[in-house]
């Protein structure tokens, strides 16, 4: 039986396996490649993923719809469905993990289908006997604002505390670690991540995002997340003690909700727009531009 202590350590391996530094050394995000206007069906867009080189994967804030979107031409489709009759939920994440697509609610309560088929016509539907529900424990701890494939498992980022025994300071970056296949599993706390000195966190940080990868220009492991109400994006690196903040122009990231980093290093941010009928993805040069 392998301890909670170990447990984390081996999580952390998985999380981090590289020790090089992915810190800030801009104070803002170049200007981007691309930038698309996104459909209406995409007004309420949230959590990314990777699907391939070129394409990512983006669902619906209320319904378990998600959508391909193609980095080049900006033009979407739905993909897959969970449902004959969508579920709903208030969905803050989603992940590609093992043939399967994983959504998060902000209670903490984790969805799951099978991927679509090379062949399969799209778009899939999931039928509801074909969907999992989970469990993470988080309903009573924090709300969920981020969702990542990590290794075998799959890293959370919490908005904020919500149960009354967590007394850490509000600009603590809140992760946690879920093992999917667990019956029964609980979501794993990790140390809580501190702003670095050069931060420019304020006295509360609210996490929306969520991201692990690969930097192989810079031989370089990392986690990245967005805060919406910041305006920023984070960076941290092993051993997770502390995050650096890169600044969001406010006018091209009006609600920075998703983000997914390809693997060619390129940055994909998601927006809910007030104004105009969808959302508004963009896309930056790749990560070895904005770290050390």
């Amino acid at each position: 039986m392998i301890t909670r202590r170990v447990m984390v350590g081996v999580v952390m391996a998985l999380l981090f396996p590289l020790a090089a530094a992915a810190n800030s050394s801009a104070d803002k995000l170049p200007d981007p490649i691309a930038q698309f206007d996104l459909p209406r069906e995409l007004r309420e867009v949230s959590g990314l993923a990777v699907l391939d080189e070129n394409t990512v994967v983006a669902h619906d804030d209320e319904r378990a719809r998600i959508f391909t979107i193609n980095l080049q031409t900006g033009s979407s489709a739905l993909w897959l469905q969970f449902g004959k009759k969508p579920v709903r939920g208030d969905f803050e994440g989603i992940a590609r993990l093992r043939g399967f697509v994983y959504l998060m609610t902000s209670r903490g309560a984790l969805w799951s289908a099978r991927a679509p088929g090379a062949d399969e016509a799209l778009p899939v539907i999931r039928e509801d006997a074909e969907l999992t529900q989970q469990k993470t424990g988080l309903a009573k701890i924090c709300e969920v604002e981020g969702l990542s494939a990590a290794g075998t498992d799959l890293a959370i980022v919490c908005k904020a505390w919500t149960g009354r025994k967590r007394k850490i300071p509000r600009n603590h970056i809140r992760l946690f670690i879920f093992e999917p296949d667990a019956k029964g599993g609980q979501a794993q706390a990790l140390r809580p991540v501190k702003p670095d000195e050069r931060c420019q966190a304020g006295k509360r940080f609210a996490p929306s995002a969520l991201v692990r990868g690969s930097d192989s220009a810079a031989a370089t492991d990392y986690i990245m997340g967005l805060a919406a109400e910041d305006f920023r994006l984070w960076i941290s690196r092993a051993p997770l003690k502390t995050y650096q903040t890169i600044k969001l122009n406010k006018t091209r990231h009006p609600q920075a909700e998703g983000l997914a980093v390809m693997p060619d290093g390129r940055i994909v941010i998601v927006d809910e727009q007030e104004k105009g009928d969808g959302g508004l993805l963009t896309v930056y040069p790749p990560l070895n531009t904005l770290i050390d």
